[in-house]
């Protein structure tokens, strides 16, 4: 299924809700160090509830590069659309075949 922006940002700011335990007017412009003072370890905290939320993993070097909500929110609808898309092009029978061989 194909989230929009506003249904991702929905989700993330609802997870940061309950991360941070306290009321802040979350904007796309918010920044994690500077506006919610997060350090390394809370944004990687942060980025695995999202990757456990959304059931995807968003690479390192993207996180690398996120300093706001809005960027958040693209890397992580941008690794829902790569799942997708290799959803769409990857045959059912060979996917099976690649989940066998692990097992």
């Amino acid at each position: 299924m194909n989230q929009s922006k506003e249904q991702i940002k929905f989700k993330v700011i609802e997870v940061l809700k309950d991360f941070i335990g306290t009321a802040y007017d979350y904007t796309d412009t918010t920044r994690f160090i500077e506006d919610l003072d997060f350090d390394n370890l809370d944004f990687i905290e942060l980025s695995i509830l999202c990757e456990v939320e959304f059931d995807i993993e968003i690479p390192d070097e993207w996180m690398d590069k996120v300093k706001t909500i809005e960027e958040f929110v693209t890397a992580i609808k941008d690794t829902l659309d790569m799942l997708e898309a290799t959803k769409e092009t990857t045959p059912e029978g060979k996917r099976d075949e690649s989940e066998r061989s692990q097992s």
